[in-house]
């Protein structure tokens, strides 16, 4: 888990199989704040690259979903790891 240059030298220096970027907020991400979409960006070396979403509120998760099921999100993601809260 890290951001994109930190998950780069993990892949390229010591192999790793599975990367994962930082936790994006969903709230910011329908706002449509450029620095919380960076967060989801992969690298072409990622071969199994993951998200994590974070919200309370399931009506925003639902809205995301549709967003990043879109085909012109250009997201590629291999799975989503969803954090609601404790």
């Amino acid at each position: 888990v890290g951001n994109l240059p930190f998950r780069r030298i993990l892949k390229e220096l010591y192999g790793a199989d599975i990367t994962c970027g930082e936790m994006a907020v969903v709230g910011n991400l329908l706002e449509g704040r450029q620095s919380e979409w960076s967060l989801l960006k992969r690298h072409s070396s990622e071969d199994v690259f993951g998200i994590q979403l974070a919200s309370g509120y399931p009506d925003q998760l639902t809205r995301i979903s549709e967003v990043l099921a879109n085909s012109e999100s250009n997201i590629q993601v291999d799975f989503v790891d969803i954090n609601m809260g404790c």
